[in-house]
C-alpha cells in the first residue's frame, strides 16, 4: 500500500498545482496539507475533523475519499469516532510518546471526567438561575360588600357580598433554539435535537463553509459538536454567546430548556 503523503503529493504534482493553489481551491489551511503529505500526524486536529476535509482534499485530487480516509487511519492509527473527547486522545497521544504513565493514565482521564461533569453542571445551574423568575405570592379572594338599600320597618335586610376568584397562572413552555453561524473556516458539525440527530450526514455529521448557518429547534434540548470550534458562532434562544472555542479545537455543548429538569 503506497503511503499515504506519498499519494497525495503524487497526485498534486501530476495535476500540476501547487500547495497555494489546493488551498485557494479546496479552503484547507495549509499547515493541514502540509501535515498530510508529510505525514506528520500529530500536528492534525481531531480524526473527525481530519477526515472531513481529507475527502475534500482527495476529490480535487481525483482519489477515491474513502480510501484515501482508509490509508490515513490505519497508516496514522487514527480510531477516534465522533463520539470521542478530546481529552481521551491527548492522553492516548501522551501516552504513546512516554509523556504519561499507563498506569496512571486512567486516573488522569477520571479527573478529567469529573471537572468536566463540574464545570457542565456549574453552566447549567447558572442557566436555570437566568430563566426562573420571582414567584408572585398569591394574593386572598377581595370580599366586596353592597350598599344595602334602605330598610322597610319589620323588614330583615341581608347584605349580599361578591367574592371574587383569582386568575389561574398560565405556564407557558420554553423550548430550544440554537443557531449556529460558521464566520472563518470551515467547520464539521453534528447536532442532536431531543434523542434525533439533526444534521444532513447523521452520525458522520456535516461540514459547513463560512457563511452557511443551522437552525436547530426542540421542545428540551440541543446537543452540539463542532470540529472547529473557533469558526462556530451560537446563539442561544435569541442570546448571542459567540464562538465555542478556538480554531481548530473539538468542543460539544447542550443546551436545555428552563422547563426541564
Amino acid at each position: 500500500m503506497p503511503k499515504l503523503g506519498e499519494m497525495l503529493r503524487a497526485a498534486r504534482q501530476d495535476m500540476g498545482v501547487s500547495l497555494a493553489e489546493v488551498e485557494q481551491a479546496t479552503k484547507i489551511r495549509r499547515k493541514f496539507l502540509v501535515a498530510l503529505e508529510e505525514e506528520d500526524f500529530p500536528s492534525l486536529p481531531e480524526t473527525v475533523y481530519v477526515i472531513g476535509f481529507l475527502k475534500e482534499y482527495a476529490r480535487y485530487l481525483r482519489l477515491d475519499p474513502d480510501q484515501t480516509a482508509r490509508v490515513f487511519k490505519e497508516q496514522s492509527g487514527r480510531r477516534d469516532l465522533p463520539g470521542l473527547q478530546p481529552e481521551t486522545r491527548i492522553v492516548r497521544e501522551a501516552t504513546r510518546r512516554g509523556v504519561i504513565n499507563p498506569a496512571n493514565a486512567s486516573v488522569l482521564l477520571i479527573f478529567s471526567g469529573v471537572v468536566l461533569l463540574l464545570i457542565f453542571g456549574y453552566q447549567q445551574y447558572l442557566q436555570l438561575q437566568d430563566a426562573v423568575g420571582p414567584t408572585v405570592a398569591s394574593l386572598p379572594s377581595p370580599t366586596v360588600a353592597i350598599a344595602s338599600p334602605a330598610a322597610t320597618p319589620g323588614m330583615a335586610v341581608v347584605e349580599p357580598t361578591a367574592t371574587l376568584a383569582p386568575s389561574p397562572t398560565a405556564t407557558q413552555a420554553i423550548g430550544v433554539t440554537v443557531e449556529l453561524r460558521i464566520v472563518s473556516d470551515r467547520c464539521w458539525i453534528r447536532a442532536i435535537a431531543d434523542d434525533q440527530v439533526v444534521t444532513k450526514g447523521a452520525d458522520q455529521g456535516e461540514i459547513l463553509n463560512p457563511g452557511e448557518s443551522r437552525v436547530f429547534k426542540a421542545d428540551r434540548y440541543v446537543l452540539l459538536r463542532v470540529g472547529n470550534a473557533g469558526a462556530a458562532d451560537v446563539t442561544f434562544n435569541g442570546i448571542r454567546e459567540g464562538t465555542m472555542g478556538p480554531i481548530g479545537a473539538v468542543r460539544e455543548k447542550e443546551w436545555r430548556s428552563p422547563t426541564v429538569r
